[in-house]
């Protein structure tokens, strides 16, 4: 009977998942934004130290490494509610901070994995890399072990570049179909503003960043659904499918 339960109470957390990532992916077309370029200077520091953790790729998957023979493809977006920052000029998906990519995950030998992704939040261009080792597979009492190192780039082409990199801890369990996750790490990021005066701003930040979340493999694609802390708290939601 607890099993029924938790069974049905996992597909419609799936279902529920998937169908707040699919209205955010259509949503965010219609919603663009930039950088405004006249803000103060201020202004776009504060914009540079939130976005530039907010548009860090989370680990939104588990710990334990996918084998050599193994892959993951998959889509997700984070959104950050209530985002009032005064440097962003246009239309906000629902008044958030939404950033939506697609990827790919490989397994390596040596419990290796490689993953890279492109997405956009806005008019900034993603593109994000990931190296990830798994230190301890774990088991049926114990939990896998990885760690992580990611760099990333975001552009819009005129006012804003970003640079990032990121070196995080993450663990994880399974419980039957479900795999809880949690990550702890930090995050650097430099930034670049061009100003009409023909001077450039630069801004440079270094956060701390958290994550828990769960994966739901009793449906195809999988679900994953986090809650992330930066400078500020986000939630995500992510789909995938491989071996």
């Amino acid at each position: 009977m607890r099993q029924a339960i938790a069974t049905t109470l996992g597909r419609r957390l799936a279902a529920g998942g998937g169908a707040l990532l699919i209205g955010l992916l259509a949503a965010a077309p219609l919603c663009a934004w930039e950088v405004d370029g006249t803000a103060t200077t201020q202004e776009l520091e504060a914009f540079h130290a939130s976005f530039g953790a907010a548009s860090h790729l989370f680990p939104r998957h588990k710990a334990e490494p996918l084998g050599w023979t193994g892959f993951e493809i998959w889509v997700d977006t984070s959104f950050l509610p209530d985002y009032m920052e005064p440097a962003v000029a246009g239309s906000l998906p629902a008044d958030g901070l939404a950033a939506s990519r697609v990827g790919v995950r490989k397994g390596l030998p040596k419990r290796l994995s490689l993953g890279v992704a492109v997405g956009r939040a806005g008019a900034l261009d993603l593109l994000d890399a990931e190296l990830e080792w798994t230190i301890f597979e774990g088991g049926v009492t114990k939990p896998a072990l990885a760690a992580r190192l990611t760099a990333g780039r975001a552009e819009d082409g005129g006012v804003y570049e970003l640079s990032r990199w990121g070196a995080e801890l993450m663990l994880s369990k399974g419980f039957g179909p479900a795999t809880p996750f949690v990550s702890a790490g930090v995050v650097r990021s430099e930034g670049d503003f061009q100003l009409p005066a023909g001077t450039t701003l630069e801004a440079s930040e270094t956060q701390a960043v958290f994550a828990a979340g769960v994966t739901l493999s009793m449906l195809l694609p999988r679900v994953t659904i986090s809650v992330e802390q930066a400078e500020e708290l986000q939630a995500a939601v992510r789909l995938s499918f491989g071996l």
